[in-house]
């Protein structure tokens, strides 16, 4: 699992990378355009054996085609059975968002995003309101890919695919990292300037 983690991080660099050669950010040549955006993120995915759905939102500065910002959402189960016991589980996170929209110019361009993020995995019993199990402190990495349409001039919708890992939590009886980690269907939607 660890490999397939390092090499989303690796194609996500080496892409930038190759693509980036058209223009640089400080080349006295080239305009450095800046804007600023923020808009909703949705994600389908797992949680074990459950589908769950993550609501998210973000936003950031662009600086060309690449962008920098801060995200913050979150992910939950409802009666996550362990034994005897139905416990809720729920996961909120937020930290830093990066991003490259290769081809920004093109109606229909390729996207690539990273997100990295601190969080806070709650774990309650699910027939006693307000009692909380076990907490734990996580850390979150999610690399995606996908396409961006440019539906106006202040308006992308990009569809991507991702993996959501979290770092091994002090282990409990009731769930596991790895049943929070997983690949995921993305969307999200960015409002603003972009800079063109």
């Amino acid at each position: 699992m660890k490999h397939a983690i390092g090499t989303c991080i690796l194609s996500f660099l080496l892409t930038i990378g190759l693509f980036a050669q058209d223009r640089t950010l400080f080349n006295e040549n080239d305009n450095l355009n800046v804007g600023g955006f923020g808009g909703p993120i949705f994600q389908i995915s797992n949680i074990g054996d459950q589908t769950v759905a993550a609501v998210a939102g973000g936003g950031g500065v662009t600086l060309n085609d690449f962008f920098i910002g801060a995200f913050g959402g979150g992910v939950g189960v409802e009666r996550w059975s362990s034994g005897l016991v139905d416990y809720d589980v729920d996961l909120g996170y937020g930290g830093l968002w990066l991003g490259y929209s290769l081809l920004d110019d093109k109606l229909v361009h390729p996207y690539v995003s990273l997100q990295a993020a601190v969080g806070n995995l709650d774990i309650g019993n699910h027939d006693l309101i307000d009692i909380t199990v076990e907490e734990f402190t996580v850390g979150i990495v999610q690399p995606e890919i996908g396409a961006e349409i440019n539906l106006t001039e202040w308006f992308k919708l990009s569809t991507t695919i991702g993996y959501r890992w979290i770092n091994n939590f002090d282990q409990t009886d009731i769930i596991t990292s790895e049943d929070i980690r997983s690949f995921y269907l993305g969307f999200s939607l960015r409002f603003g300037s972009f800079g063109g």
